[in-house]
């Protein structure tokens, strides 16, 4: 097999205030033509580093040393314009979120058009007629008649696959995914990775497949190499690393999946909160008078109820209605229907009222790095309840703040950094710290581990468990992830185009599923981890 890229030796380091800091060390693995390489390893390992590097898109703080060839031809130190060429022609990316990666400032047509004309020279119905190709090549239904769309009308499945065709515009030989399917709902991850594989075959690409979860390796990869602090500590085929691993590093790698069993709920435990036929209808104004025109139906009929020390999983594909169904919960958005709280219907208390309500109803939201403030303080992030709901006069804030940190697991000393301070992780706790420090009933938490690394996932579903225990809280745990859902839930909602589709035991969901729309939702799950056991 003809070798397409050979990375001999690559150590990057970035200047930062004075200091040279190591972030590859060393690294060598090569991609044959038609193969599939997987770079694993938690975040900061230096993946997304060696990829960058291959063709120069580092940025200037950056210091590469090593040798770095695409067929013969050595990238690092290369002149501009050659590496203009091989960029988004015969080297092309896929990054992790395609909302951030996508302009969304101009059509589909427009950014894969700028592909085109800049390497090819197409123009007019040419480049039109190419571009309506690749739409459909990826799946895009109708693809002529979303030509004028912009990136926010498209799902993130949708936004995934335009990325895609952007990649595979010029005919790459190689293909470097990053993280394609982290933010996707299971049932999209998998048709993502059925896109690729298809594509891999068809074309003849070569990948380089970069992804913390080991699942989506066993399906995808030919071999592997496993990243740590900068280094690849182990690499081999894909089969040999999954059965035999010998560094202690993959091994934990491997080993590390949400476990276990959420913990018993008392007997006669009280209910928190109850919703009765909860409708969530969004209306379309149109014309110069804004007339209602028509509804979005977010939510229909939907009726559920917690209890204290219990947890409520609401799973289904974007678009469901998960999370719209929580905030509505918290009245944070309109809805019609009972919302009952501790026996009460708060569905038609003013914002004055509701005050007492939301301190006992707290949020944990998916993206550590978006939902903490990058100018405030840790103290100040976490104390920042306390002040709002005049709680804990006459303590002192900080001993506080020190309290929830250290029943979080974080240092208290560490209260005067600043978020990005911290790792993915830590920020989570900290999010969970700044929920926890009112002493809440009710903890929302909306894919809390999907952004986080598998290793850390399992340290966050442990203690999620442990405060549950020692505070008896209710939590409404909305997630794609189903291994860590039927790790913590009590029962589980599936949730359909803003319906509630099933409902049961988590036992009776994932053991005995009912409806079709649920099977497939196990399928896509569990059957990345089957197909890869089987192969």
């Amino acid at each position: 097999m003809s070798v397409v890229l050979d990375v001999r030796d690559l150590s990057v380091t970035f200047r930062q205030d004075g200091r040279r800091i190591a972030a590859v060390k060393g690294v060598s693995f090569h991609v044959g033509r038609g193969e599939t390489v997987a770079l694993v390893g938690e975040s900061g390992s230096g993946k997304s580093v060696t990829a960058l590097s291959t063709v120069s898109l580092l940025p200037g703080s950056a210091e590469t040393e090593g040798s770095i060839t695409y067929n013969g031809q050595q990238m690092v130190g290369a002149p501009e314009d050659r590496l203009r060429k091989v960029r988004g022609n015969d080297i092309s990316f896929i990054f992790q979120e395609p909302m951030t990666s996508l302009n969304p400032l101009h059509t589909l047509e427009k950014q894969i058009l700028e592909s085109l004309s800049l390497h090819q020279g197409l123009q007019g119905a040419a480049a039109r007629s190419r571009v309506v190709e690749l739409l459909e090549r990826v799946g895009i239904d109708a693809p002529e008649s979303r030509l004028k769309d912009y990136p926010h009308q498209l799902s993130g499945g949708q936004r995934q696959r335009v990325m895609i065709a952007m990649a595979l515009a010029n005919g790459p030989e190689l293909l470097v995914a990053d993280e394609p399917t982290t933010a996707l709902d299971v049932t999209i991850q998998a048709q993502i990775l059925d896109l690729l594989y298809e594509l891999k075959q068809s074309e003849g690409m070569s990948m380089l497949f970069i992804t913390h979860d080991l699942g989506i390796v066993r399906k995808i990869a030919d071999r592997v190499c496993v990243m740590k602090d900068g280094e690849i500590v182990e690499q081999g085929p894909t089969r040999e690393i999954f059965d035999a691993p010998q560094h202690p590093y993959t091994i934990k790698l491997l080993s590390a999946h949400s476990t276990g069993e959420p913990l018993p709920i008392r007997e006669g435990a009280e209910e928190i909160v109850r919703t009765e036929d909860l409708r969530i209808w969004f209306p379309v104004y149109r014309g110069l008078l804004r007339r209602v025109a028509g509804h979005i139906k977010a939510v229909n009929s939907a009726s559920i109820s917690v209890h204290a020390g219990e947890t409520l999983g609401i799973v289904g594909e974007s678009g469901s209605g998960k999370t719209t169904l929580a905030l509505a919960i918290m009245r944070l958005i309109s809805s019609d229907g009972p919302i009952v709280y501790m026996g009460t219907d708060i569905q038609g208390w003013r914002s004055r009222s509701l005050r007492i309500v939301r301190r006992d109803m707290q949020i944990v939201f998916q993206d550590p790095y978006g939902s903490l403030s990058p100018r405030m303080t840790v103290e100040e992030i976490i104390s920042e309840g306390l002040s709002v709901h005049k709680i804990a006069a006459g303590r002192d804030t900080r001993e506080i703040v020190a309290e929830i940190m250290a029943e979080v697991g974080l240092d208290p000393l560490t209260m005067d950094r600043y978020p990005h301070e911290f790792s993915g992780g830590q920020r989570q706790r900290i999010a969970i710290a700044r929920a926890m420090i009112l002493r809440p009933r009710l903890l929302v938490l909306d894919e809390p581990t999907s952004a986080l690394d598998m290793t850390v996932q399992v340290q966050i579903v442990d203690l999620l468990r442990k405060l549950q225990e020692r505070h008896g809280l209710a939590y409404l745990f909305i997630s794609h992830d189903l291994r860590v859902v039927r790790a913590l839930s009590h029962r589980v909602i599936v949730m359909k185009r803003g319906d509630i589709v099933e409902r049961g035991t988590a036992q009776e969901i994932f053991d005995a599923p009912k409806t079709e729309y649920t099977r497939q939702l196990m399928a896509a799950a569990f059957d990345l981890r089957a197909e890869g056991d089987a192969a």
